[in-house]
Order: C-alpha cells, then sequence, then structure tokens
C-alpha cells in the first residue's frame, strides 16, 4: 500500500513540476522530495522504485537512461541510510533531501561531461535558491502529512 501512495505522491509532484512549476527560473525539485519521503527508511524497494521512477522520467522526457542511474542510487541512498542514526523520521528525509540535491546535481554534471565533452553546472545562486525551495517544499509537505504517513509500514 505505500509503495501505491508513493506512486500517487510521485505522479502528483511530476504533474506539478512540469506545468504549475515551469515557468520558475528556479525551482523546487518535487521529484527528489517525493523519492526521499517515499523512499527513507525503506531498505528493501529503494532501489527498485527510484530505478523505476527514474525510467519512468527518463521515458516521459525523451532522455538517455542516467535519470534511471541516478534515481536508482538516489533510492539507494534514502533505502540504506541508516535509520539508527536519525531519532525521527524527518531529520532522516532532511539528510537524503540535501545529500540527494547533491548527488542528482553532481551526477548530471559528471553525465554531461562524459556523454557531452563538458560540464554543465547550475550556476551557484539558482542551486542555493532551489536548496531554499526544496526546504520551504519539505517543511510544507512535513506539515501537510505530520501524523498520516508512517514509514515503517
Amino acid at each position: 500500500m505505500s509503495y501505491l501512495l508513493y506512486a500517487l505522491f510521485f505522479l502528483l509532484a511530476y504533474i506539478l513540476q512540469t506545468t504549475w512549476l515551469a515557468d520558475w527560473p528556479a525551482r523546487p525539485e518535487l521529484l527528489l522530495l517525493a523519492v526521499c519521503f517515499g523512499l527513507s527508511g525503506r531498505a528493501c524497494g529503494g532501489l527498485l522504485a527510484g530505478l523505476l521512477t527514474g525510467i519512468f522520467l527518463d521515458l516521459a522526457n525523451g532522455y538517455g537512461f542516467y535519470n534511471a542511474a541516478l534515481y536508482g542510487l538516489l533510492g539507494l541512498l534514502c533505502g540504506f541510510m541508516p535509520v539508527s542514526i536519525f531519532r525521527d523520521f524527518r531529520s532522516l528525509v532532511f539528510v537524503n533531501m540535501l545529500l540527494g540535491s547533491l548527488l542528482l546535481h553532481g551526477g548530471y554534471a559528471v553525465l554531461a561531461k562524459i556523454f557531452l565533452g563538458r560540464f554543465i553546472l547550475v550556476p551557484l545562486p539558482q542551486y542555493i535558491l532551489t536548496l531554499l525551495l526544496n526546504l520551504l517544499f519539505f517543511w510544507l509537505l512535513q506539515f501537510f502529512i505530520k501524523g498520516r504517513y508512517h514509514v515503517y509500514d
């Protein structure tokens, strides 16, 4: 049941990201937030769900399969991040979101260097604004799902 909720949450985030937020110069990474909220603390399905998420993004956007690799790694990171280190789910998701953002942006830059011959980096002010928007949407999401979502279901 929790993976069905993750799929619905991911599709809603994808629709918002590609329609309503498409014209923002710096926009929050709602897909990253969906992955972090949906897969944190789920060691068994994190890699598979992240891989399927990346394949969906690659097919929907017409890219090569680098989203599958990056979101698969992100799902693996979220799934195997030691739950025993963090006392609450919110801290676990927060750290996964910050590390996941670095992983995605760094991964896109490295893959662009491999396939296109040059690094394509997001300008630092835009990246900082994106991180701030991620934090804002993280706290909004945390407020709306507080008490309704149990990580270990």
